[in-house]
Parts: structure tokens; sequence; C-alpha cells
């Protein structure tokens, strides 16, 4: 239990110096059949709380009070890919709470809870989107980081990119964000080059209940998310539901804007590719395709809409299986080295 007597579920229970373990139930109780001798140590431990050692001389032992942790007590599971104290990782870990989230500007996008972290830089590339580069990736799409929902990759497919505003994330349903700088392809696969960014999200046995959140702000922004869970009485059954909407005004380039069109006037109005001959030689005194121009006006605002859902449960004591899907959609303007799409 903690500090106030409230029962932890799920607090791991190991005797010492051996892989003999088990997790407490609902109830904070727990039972485990080990071949071991009296007397024996056990390392009681829990996320956010310090690990206590406890000898047990027989059967009958007192209640076990667990205290908060400090940072370095954390459990991390991105870096090895099994929970760990963040202080043992064998990787430089950052790992940033649902708190930080919140006091961060978090609630605009979670991405802006990453801001102050170490190695990390974050790229607004327009009103909605964010890029995340981790030591010195950059560029429009950037595939060296692997961004993670809960073991479950955020790499959209067949665009193999990583695009935050049409993502599951919700910020209202973050538990953490863990970042591991550095290769991790043995662990996540040989793209994976500069980092991991794993967001972790809150289970319906722990954080119950419906929460709902409305932002406003500069540029027309307007953002709304939605969350319910809940679970059995036995909690062997839970469930989640995420709904979240945006929208707003996109950073334009005004042509009759005095200062926009300073910024225009040093680029060329189009861009032409020269012409090929029919002998594969390029003439450049003539023109061919042309490949852009350069923007005007923007009329259109942006918006986005997301709605997901998942399935807990857990048949025993230390498994869980969960079943999740979503719906997304959204309207924007992205740019790249060849103009806007």
């Amino acid at each position: 239990m903690d500090a106030e007597g409230n029962p932890l579920y799920g607090a791991s229970i190991i005797i010492e110096n051996t892989t003999q373990g088990t997790t407490t139930d609902q109830n904070g109780e727990f039972s485990m059949k080990t071949t071991a001798s009296f007397p024996f140590n056990i390392v009681v431990s829990f996320i956010g709380y310090e690990s206590q050692t406890y000898e047990v001389l027989d059967l009958n032992f007192n209640k076990i009070s667990l205290v908060p942790g400090n940072e370095f007590d954390e459990i991390i599971v991105s870096a090895s890919r099994r929970a760990e104290k963040l202080q043992e990782a064998p990787a430089a870990v950052s790992d940033i709470r649902a708190k930080d989230v919140a006091l961060s500007g978090g609630s605009i996008s979670p991405l802006r809870a990453l801001i102050n972290t170490p190695g990390v830089e974050l790229q607004q590339q327009t009103g909605q989107r964010i890029n995340i580069a981790l030591r010195g990736s950059s560029g429009i799409f950037s595939t060296g980081v692997f961004p993670l929902l809960d073991y479950r990759s955020l790499i959209s497919p067949g665009l193999e990119y990583f695009d935050s505003q049409n993502s599951p994330l919700n910020t209202i349903d973050l538990e953490r964000i863990e970042v591991v700088l550095g290769p991790g392809s043995a662990l996540y696969g040989p793209d994976v080059t500069k980092g991991v960014v794993h967001f972790i999200s809150k289970d319906p046995f722990r954080h119950p209940g419906t929460k709902m959140e409305w932002i406003y702000g500069e540029r027309n922004t307007f953002k709304n998310a939605f969350r319910h869970a809940g679970h059995n009485e036995k909690e062997t059954f839970g469930y989640k539901l995420n709904l979240r909407y945006g929208s707003g005004r996109d950073f334009t380039i005004d042509p009759n804007d005095p200062e926009d069109k300073k910024i225009i006037d040093l680029f060329k109005t189009s861009v032409n590719r020269s012409q090929i001959t029919s002998q594969g030689n390029v003439d450049t005194d003539k023109e061919g395709i042309k490949l852009f121009d350069i923007p005007q006006v923007q009329k259109e605002d942006y918006w986005a809409a997301a709605a997901n859902a998942s399935l807990y449960f857990r048949p025993k004591q230390g498994m869980e299986i969960v079943t999740a899907g979503g719906w997304n959609s959204g309207n924007a303007i992205f740019y790249n080295d060849l103009g806007e799409g």
C-alpha cells in the first residue's frame, strides 16, 4: 500500500537474488509458491515509488508500505524493452511524466512536452505540424526517430513518416513519455538510427473515469479532447475511448503584405526543369516542365479529428491482452523542399 493506506495494484514482488515473483491484486494482496526456506528477503517495487526490501521470517508479516521515490527510482520500459530503473538503463533516457506534460504547454500538442528534453529538437513546420529530431537528425520527414504509442509504431504506413497532427496521441490520456537517445536497431529495427520516443498512455484500471479538455488560442486555434475509461469489478476487463478534434489558421505568406512581399521577392516566381532532349542530354537554354510556383495566399484553415478505442483483458496475474483500433482524418498543408503539398 502507499503512505495513505491505499492498495497498490500491480506492485512487483520478487524474492531477492531469484527470478521467483508475482504481482499484487486490486486489493494490494499477493500470494506465491516458492522453494526458498525461511528466512529470505523480498523486493517490493512499484512505478513512482521507492523499492523496499523486507525480510520474511515466516508466513505472517505486517503490511508493506511504499513511499514516493525520486526520478532515479522511476521504472522505464523503452531502453531494453523491459521494466528497469531509470538509473540502471543501458542508454541515455529521459522520462517525462503526466504532470510535466500538463505544465509544459503539452495541451496543444503532447510533443511540446519534449521542448526542454536534452538531445531533442522540435521543428514547428506548420501551424499544426511538429516534427521530432534527435541528435541532429533533421528534415521535413525525419525517419531516424522511431515514435511509439504503447509499443505500437506511429510511423504512417505507406507514407513512412510521423504525422503528429493525425496520430492517435491524446494529451489527457498520456501517463508519461520516454525518450531513448542513440541507435536502437537491435531492439526496434534497422531504421532506428537516432533514438526512440515512446508515448505511454494511461490504462483503464489505474485511471478510470471521464475527462474533457477545451483549448482556444491565437490564429483561431481550437482543440478539444475527450477520454472515458472503466473496468469491471474484478479488474479483469477494461476499456478506453479517446476522441480529439482540432482546427486553426496555418502560417501564411501573403503577397499583398509588405513584409511578406520582401520574402517572396528573394525567390524566383517559379522553378523550371531544363528541357531534356530525345538523346537524354540537358538543354539549359530551353525550359521544360514547371516544378512549382511560390505559394499564394492560403485561404483554407487546417483541421484534424481522431477517435480510437482500446480493450484490455487480464486472464491472470502478469498477463494482459490489449486490442486497439482507431480512425483519423484531416485537412492541412505541409511544406517540403519543393514547396507546399
